[in-house]
């Protein structure tokens, strides 16, 4: 189950840790990374374990102290768990994979509700011993002793940990039970045989929990005469090599007594150790550790969210550039295009009705109605659904639409080649665009549409600008209407003998083509310059807000809304946590 991503998870933490938290937990949540460096996850998993720890040591009361002990298949881990605690507590079985929970064991009777064990393990579920079930991972269990044997082998209180193996095939499903033991632990027990103590898995584990700075004990356990003091040399030796030449290596003799938790000869040192560190254990623990965990793997982690925020911002940049550069194509090609643009003889079709003559208005109005049904008809069958917004305009719209789509779709196959940074994310965005094409472009024709009704007043408003204009000069507006009836006139004559085909073109363009031009060389000619201007500038607004602004925009940003890539971790949240992090480093952390 995966953690939340919220700022509760920083809860009972000091500032420069409350950032680190909420994205630590956010990158957890993520699927693991192709490719990713070796031990990444768990060392995200175990700074994830280390962080709620230190919120955890804030308890009041704090956590007692702690002693984990670890190691591969076989080592014999419960057996030494039986020697710590001083009788047979822990299951001892000499198959592979037989703990596979996390099993605390302690005096301390008020240890089973402290807060701080459900700080520890928020993401599995607290049952009796007799209770853990193998095929469930999300759980663990403390058990409580009553015998006297503990309090005279360890400080009262102190709780050990026995825990499932770290090598077998297994393993991942309960990984995070065994490092969020390791985070919590004053005393870490690494336990190897003859057998296991080579293990490139064991050397990997140690050079995690390195940077954490705890006490660290290596046990070789079922130790024989013979093979302890060159086993125990080469362990040593390997130590110093990783940096911690000052870990001390005990060695554990092969004998049932101690399974038993019998403290048998060769044994007594080990417990001292353990003893002695635990007798030590500081509550709350100095977060050193911690700082040097998450700053030594910070980079690793976050790459791969970097290389997706890029990509997604990338996308950004791209649809924005690509909205621009298509509003740019549809005043070039629709506004610009006197061949194209309708809208100014549209609106000098409406002052065409306005110049109408009242007291021929009836009678020329019906005769245009009648002669132009035919036309009208013929052309709404053609086209049903759109009507007049089969216009050039549209034509233009679409045109623009089909550029930019293609142009983000050929973007984003490119991004997505191999090798290419942040490719899957790329990959993604390239699948979700073609996905969401059809609908997309569905929703832009009807944008479209409802713009070019949605403009109608605008034109409306145009003619009656110029009409208004017109009665300010009685003697142009005269001839203009005088011109209008002959060009009514010449309408309906021409419509008759061409048996009402065409009528579209024969009652309006002569008419709309002899009324402009007299406009344009009258003295209104500036005037009217200026008002289909203005209507230029209006319709390119409109289209911007309403077309592209509202259908295409965020449509295809939406490719990568939340839910897509990066979507657990904000370039906010990081840019957050990088500042604590740049802070704990100037501290020393």
């Amino acid at each position: 189950m995966s953690p939340p991503t919220d700022s509760r998870a920083g809860d009972g933490l000091p500032p420069p840790w409350a950032p680190l938290a909420v994205v630590v937990r956010g990158l957890r949540s993520r699927a693991p990374e192709p490719g990713a460096p070796e031990g990444a996850a768990r060392a995200l998993d175990l700074a994830d374990a280390v962080i709620r720890d230190l919120a955890a040591t804030r308890d009041e009361p704090p956590p007692p102290p702690q002693v984990a002990v670890v190691g591969p298949t076989q080592a014999g881990k419960s057996t030494v768990v039986n020697l710590l605690l001083g009788e047979n507590a822990a299951g001892a079985s000499p198959l592979a994979g037989f703990t596979v929970h996390a099993e605390g064991f302690t005096t301390d009777p008020h240890a089973l509700g402290r807060p701080w064990l459900r700080r520890l393990f928020p993401d599995a579920e607290q049952v009796p011993r007799e209770a853990l079930a193998r095929d469930r991972y999300d759980q663990f269990s403390v058990s409580v002793l009553n015998g006297p044997a503990q309090r005279e082998r360890l400080r009262a209180g102190t709780m050990v940990w026995d825990t499932p193996d770290f090598d077998s095939l297994a393993a991942d499903h309960y990984r995070r039970g065994v490092l969020g033991v390791v985070a919590m632990a004053d005393v870490i027990v690494m336990v190897v045989s003859r057998e296991k103590y080579a293990d490139l898995s064991v050397w990997r584990l140690l050079e995690l929990i390195a940077p954490l700075r705890r006490r660290l004990i290596v046990c070789l356990n079922k130790a024989t005469p013979d093979s302890t003091g060159i086993i125990t040399g080469a362990i040593e030796a390997r130590l110093a090599e990783a940096g911690l030449g000052a870990t001390p290596v005990h060695a554990v003799p092969l004998d049932p007594a101690i399974g038993r938790g019998e403290s048998g000869p060769g044994a007594g040192g080990l417990l001292d150790a353990v003893r002695s560190a635990a007798a030590t254990a500081q509550r709350p623990r100095p977060s050193e550790g911690a700082g040097a965990l998450v700053g030594a793997w910070w980079e690793a982690w976050t790459a791969p969210v970097r290389s997706e925020h890029d990509a997604l911002e990338r996308w950004s940049q791209k649809v924005e550039a690509g909205v621009a550069a298509a509003v740019e194509t549809y005043r070039r090609d629709y506004l610009d295009d006197p061949r194209r643009y309708d809208a100014f003889r549209r609106a000098v079709v409406e002052l065409l009705v306005l110049l109408e003559p009242p007291a021929l208005a009836g009678t020329l109005g019906r005769a245009r109605r009648v002669l132009g049904w035919p036309a009208r008809w013929l052309w709404g069958a053609v086209r049903p659904r759109r009507g007049e917004t089969t216009a050039s305009e549209m034509l233009v719209l679409d045109e623009a639409l089909d550029h930019l789509l293609t142009g983000l779709a050929v973007d984003s196959a490119r991004g997505a080649e191999p090798g290419q940074p942040g490719a899957a994310v790329w990959g993604a965005l390239h699948r979700r665009l073609s996905a969401a094409e059809p609908g997309i472009r569905a929703e832009f024709s009807d944008a479209a549409a409802r713009h070019r009704a949605a403009f109608e007043p605008e034109i409306q408003r145009a003619a009656g600008r110029l009409y208004t204009r017109l009665k300010e000069h009685p003697r142009l507006l005269n001839s203009l209407r005088a011109a209008r009836i002959s060009a009514d006139v010449a309408g309906v004559v021409l419509a008759v003998k061409s048996g009402g085909l065409g009528l579209h073109d024969l009652l309006f363009a002569p008419a709309v083509l002899s009324l402009t031009s007299t406009l344009t060389e009258s003295a209104l000619g500036a005037y009217m310059k200026q008002v289909a201007d203005d209507l230029k500038r209006r319709q390119l607004e409109a289209v911007t807000e309403r077309v592209f602004g509202i259908a295409a925009r965020p449509a295809l940003m939406a490719v990568s809304a939340p839910g897509g890539a990066g979507a657990d971790v904000t370039p906010a949240m990081l840019r957050e946590a990088d500042a604590a992090l740049d802070r704990l480093r100037h501290e020393g952390y």
